[in-house]
């Protein structure tokens, strides 16, 4: 039986670990890409030692849909990104410029 909840404690994450904490950053990413309307936010859990990091949600889901919806949306994070030709144009002129300048020096 799957059991509802608005929060999940995070036990792998370790608060010292700048690794773990990225991974939380892309684990809110995924989810808001994914589910929006369930608005994640992140949280400590100070009560309840060791420190962890809580998962909130605006609804409740159960564990197995958050792991779900977090995969299908780092999937698309995954993808590279495109700029636009003009984007790419403006770049280009800027490291030229750049170049330009250190010459110069």
């Amino acid at each position: 039986m799957t059991e509802l909840g608005r929060s999940l404690r995070l036990e792998g994450l370790e608060p010292d670990n700048l690794l773990a904490f990225l991974a939380l950053l892309g684990l809110l990413r995924a989810l808001e890409a994914s589910r929006p309307g369930w608005q994640p936010r992140a949280a400590w859990d100070l009560d309840n030692p060791p420190l962890r990091p809580m998962l909130a949600l605006a609804t409740p889901q159960a564990a197995m849909a958050i792991c779900e919806f977090a995969a299908e949306g780092g999937s698309d994070a995954r993808r590279p990104l495109r700029f636009s030709s003009e984007r790419r144009r403006r770049c280009k002129a800027a490291e030229r410029s750049q170049l330009y300048a250190g010459s110069r020096a």
